[in-house]
């Protein structure tokens, strides 16, 4: 990457995650930023800019898919580059475009290219300084005394902790900490806290922690062993692998024993984190009563594995050492109803969106997994 788009984007991460700023590409350029106009008025390899825009697509085809039934964008052609790119990108999103006016079109091009390699380069970003959790660690090192902060860096909701839907407000120091978990995801927890059905839990911070309580802003397919899921069969010892009819390495592992369930999603396209490969595992904890099975217990982590562990763990199931686990949030002591019923829209193209409800193990693993046609197939008796 250019050193000058490097440095922009290094100095645009900073102000988008800190400051909230959702729209930094579009702003800067309206402020005539003296880097970003010089950077957007070179002209770049089209073969560099096409790839970027065509990763850039299939990041969001990522986000579609891991919707309910979302529909893919087409990739652009190179020939495009040089005629309709303009047409082509606004059929994906007109927005992005439309307080651009640019007399070359190569200056649009070249606005389309940083625009699309920031939002790259952004999630990485963010992913970095979630990982890290510097500002947390700063402030409360000395502060919490749980032992869910102490081994995983969680913040627990307590009556000086309350839990605001998408952020923590801390009444003793009066900060506010920001969550980093998808909305839709944390209104259900607060429901379901609201409505005592869960009892404890914490969540891992974004590291996004502001001075004072602000409640005035918004940041943030085939089965090669194993059965699918089944209520009847749930205490049932078992050891599932569903995989993509596309990709025989986008695998999806599912673990049940008479009291738990462990998911964890394996991916061709895998995250990295240093020399360490990143899978997600969601572990839920269950017990019975008057023959009704209820959730106790749900966390979701990272795990991280060596290339030759991961290469190994594609066949069998083996523990990722290559660091420690991270979580993201956990919920114990609770009674939760796997058939919790979780409003979600429900996409159809061609079709106005519409929301369903599906049961609350369903949706809590679909909405961390990318691959969703394995946790589809896995759940396809419960989405009848």
């Amino acid at each position: 990457m250019d050193l000058e788009i490097e440095e922009l984007y290094d100095r645009l991460s900073i102000q988008k995650y800190y400051e909230g700023r959702i729209n930094i590409i579009e702003e800067t350029y309206l402020n005539k930023d003296k880097t970003l106009i010089s950077i957007i008025s070179k002209k770049y390899d089209k073969k560099i800019i096409c790839n970027t825009i065509n990763k850039w697509i299939d990041k969001l085809n990522k986000k579609i898919k891991n919707k309910w039934y979302g529909f893919a964008h087409k990739k652009i052609e190179p020939v495009c580059i040089d005629s309709n790119i303009v047409e082509e990108f606004n059929k994906i999103d007109f927005l992005i475009l439309k307080n651009i006016n640019e007399a070359d079109l190569n200056k649009t091009v070249s606005y389309i290219y940083i625009y699309c390699g920031f939002d790259i380069y952004f999630e990485n970003f963010e992913k970095r300084v979630i990982l890290k959790q510097e500002k947390l660690i700063n402030v409360y090192d000395n502060l919490i005394n749980d032992t869910d902060f102490i081994k995983w860096n969680l913040i627990p909701i307590s009556d000086k902790m309350i839990f605001k839907v998408d952020r923590i407000f801390d009444l003793n120091n009066k900060k506010t900490i920001h969550i980093c978990l998808d909305t839709n995801l944390l209104k259900i927890l607060h429901k379901m806290i609201k409505d005592k059905i869960i009892s404890k839990i914490s969540f891992r911070s974004n590291d996004i922690i502001e001075d004072g309580l602000i409640d005035d802003k918004t940041l943030c397919e085939g089965t090669e062993k194993g059965v699918v899921f089944d209520f009847n069969q749930l205490n049932r010892c078992n050891e599932t692998k569903l995989y993509s009819n596309k990709n025989y390495n986008d695998q999806l592992w599912v673990f049940t024993d008479d009291n738990s369930i462990t998911f964890e999603e394996l991916l061709d396209d895998y995250d990295f984190d240093d020399d360490s490969i990143i899978t997600q595992m969601i572990h839920i904890e269950y017990f019975y009563e008057h023959n009704i099975p209820y959730i106790s217990h749900i966390d979701k982590e990272n795990i991280f594995y060596t290339v030759d562990e991961y290469t190994k763990r594609k066949e069998r199931n083996i523990k990722g050492n290559a660091k420690k686990r991270e979580k993201f949030f956990k919920i114990n002591e609770s009674k939760i109803n796997f058939d919790y019923p979780c409003p979600v829209i429900n996409y159809k193209k061609g079709k106005e969106p519409t929301e369903i409800t599906i049961p609350f193990i369903y949706f809590i693993v679909k909405h961390f997994f990318k691959n969703s046609d394995n946790v589809d197939e896995y759940f396809s008796k419960l989405s009848k």
